[in-house]
């Protein structure tokens, strides 16, 4: 199933850890797994969704550090909500490259370190 374009998953009672099989939605440009209790780390396989523009995958369980090399990859995306979750780490400068990006939520994890770059180009 490689067409699908939105896939709305949010709200529900979902659980595991997030399949790297979903790096084959090679279409979907919205992908909504907020609100569920999906757990384990990020797989960098999500950076593999070329036309990926809304990303949330806040209110679960996820833990690890954000995957640098997802990051640097999600060239597309406007809107990525990762708060509310355990996340650990510090933000990865690879943020900056997201230059599409207009709104980014990492609230309510348990991230450390310097703020990246990425601010400075924001007016």
């Amino acid at each position: 199933m490689t067409a699908l374009y939105d896939a709305d998953l949010g709200n529900n009672q979902l659980s595991g850890s997030l399949p790297k099989s979903l790096a084959k939605l090679t279409q979907t440009r919205l992908l909504f797994l907020d609100h569920n209790k999906v757990q384990g780390s990020i797989p960098i396989q999500l950076g593999h969704l070329p036309k990926i523009e809304y990303l949330y995958l806040s209110h679960n369980e996820l833990t690890g550090e954000l995957p640098m090399d997802l990051l640097s990859q999600l060239s597309t995306i406007v809107d990525l909500r990762l708060n509310k979750n355990a996340l650990t780490g510090t933000v990865p400068p690879e943020i900056e490259s997201l230059h599409r990006l207009e709104f980014l939520s990492l609230a309510n994890n348990q991230l450390n370190g310097q703020l990246p770059d990425v601010f400075d180009r924001l007016h």
